[in-house]
């Protein structure tokens, strides 16, 4: 039982044509990253660091609050996850704010979450 996943190999997305390529990844370059030479070495500090390094525009594209890179939610679509991200103390973290899990679904009367929500449910944002 096999399983699909991009392991080992780069994965190129052309957003003019709408086309998805793969290729394969070459050893010298995962080896550069993982052993700490090269881009690797640049990124081991996290993005912030990497583009004061690099110098010019490039702090306009190291995505960061704090310096510490955000997590895979979303916070487009997690209106309190976005408030999270912004005042946590360590920065983009979402395990400081855990609001989440409420708004994917999970209720506790007690903690003052009386309905389910949901990741989209933007409806009741707002009005309590």
């Amino acid at each position: 039982m096999g399983t699909k996943g991009y392991m080992g190999r780069i994965l190129r997305v052309e957003l003019g044509d709408h086309k998805v390529k793969e290729q394969e990844l070459p050893e010298s370059w995962a080896q550069a990253f993982l052993g700490g030479s090269g881009l690797g070495d640049l990124l081991a500090e996290g993005v912030r660091q990497a583009a004061q390094e690099i110098g010019g525009n490039a702090s306009a594209f190291a995505l960061h609050v704090k310096g510490l890179e955000p997590p895979a939610h979303d916070p487009q679509a997690k209106a309190t996850e976005a408030i999270g991200y912004a005042t946590s103390n360590r920065g983009a973290c979402h395990l400081q704010a855990f609001t989440h899990d409420f708004e994917e679904g999970a209720f506790i009367p007690d903690l003052g979450s009386p309905q389910p929500g949901g990741p989209l449910c933007s409806g009741r944002r707002g009005r309590e």
